[in-house]
């Protein structure tokens, strides 16, 4: 669920993010100014969705040890 509702608030923020120039020109930079504010909100949104599915599943999120990414040696021992 929070995953989908990350993506969600990603979409969000990036349609404000687009919408901030075309609102400033066509209305006023008012109007530019809160879609801003809308897109940093949505954004700190996804930033606390993402933070709170990081404590709820670390094994996602964990990065392999050098133990894990070594190559197997195919030279034979002698």
């Amino acid at each position: 669920m929070l995953v989908k509702l990350q993506i969600l608030f990603t979409i969000l923020s990036a349609v404000f993010v687009a919408g901030v120039f075309p609102l400033g020109i066509i209305i006023n930079w008012t109007a530019a100014i809160i879609s801003a504010l809308a897109a940093f909100f949505f954004f700190s949104l996804m930033y606390l969705c993402k933070q709170k599915n990081k404590e709820l599943h670390p094994e996602q999120y964990q990065t392999p040890t050098d133990d894990e990414t070594e190559e197997p040696d195919d030279t034979p021992n002698e």
